[in-house]
């Protein structure tokens, strides 16, 4: 059976990436981006069977950069994704890309609102991609890996800032669909020591491949040395 994905197009991340402000100060060849490649768990366990960790590194400029990518989806098996992690490494410390996996499927004017809000508070450019039945944030930010787990809990005070539609209905008995970003992905997240947003579309539980959808930039945006 052939897959579903044709490798010889890749998404918009390496130019996304190889222009991120976070990272103009560093040399690309300096940095090593990590990907996961994972398959899906039984429906409704919410659990990868497994994730196999591959890297990107000592590339040049962006045209090396796509072309190791293509390079890494061309050998993912038949059945299983390739995932980009937020875990990166630059002159051997260790640092983080936020990401975000959101709930809502639709681009509404309370979603965006939610957004900006939260991306105001931390200022960079959060970059949205379309990921068929929601969406995923890429945050132009380099955080140490004790900032990224304050950002991680950052994301579950945004979930609590939602109304319920029932009023009082207590924000763990919410559904899935009234949270902003996907509990169970935080959850992964936490248990993994990193996040990681699908680029790949290899298999039915997803719609296509995530493309490209919009930007949110703060009103104060200041990059940052991240602490050590």
């Amino acid at each position: 059976m052939a897959l579903r994905f044709n490798k010889e197009i890749t998404s918009e991340l390496p130019s996304l990436l190889t222009q991120f402000e976070c990272l103009k100060s560093y040399a690309l060849k300096n940095i090593t981006f990590t990907f996961s490649v994972y398959k899906n768990g039984i429906p409704g366990k919410h659990k990868s069977d497994y994730r196999n960790i591959l890297y990107i590194k000592g590339v040049a400029d962006e045209q090396e950069f796509r072309s190791s990518l293509v390079s890494l989806i061309s050998e993912v098996p038949e059945g299983h994704e390739l995932a980009f992690n937020s875990h990166i490494i630059i002159n051997s410390k260790h640092y983080h890309i936020p990401l975000v996996d959101f709930s809502n499927k639709q681009f509404t004017n309370d979603f965006k609102k939610k957004i900006t809000e939260f991306v105001n508070i931390k200022g960079g450019t959060l970059n949205i991609f379309r990921s068929g039945r929601s969406f995923h944030g890429y945050h132009d930010l380099l955080l140490s890996e004790p900032d990224w787990y304050h950002y991680i809990a950052d994301l579950l005070f945004l979930n609590s800032s939602i109304n319920s539609p029932r009023g009082r209905l207590p924000k763990l008995m919410l559904p899935k669909a009234w949270y902003l970003v996907d509990m169970f992905w935080i959850a992964h997240s936490l248990k993994q020591h990193f996040s990681a947003l699908r680029l790949t579309c290899n298999t039915k539980a997803y719609i296509h491949k995530p493309t490209f959808h919009s930007k949110i930039t703060s009103n104060h945006f200041e990059p940052k040395t991240p602490r050590t």
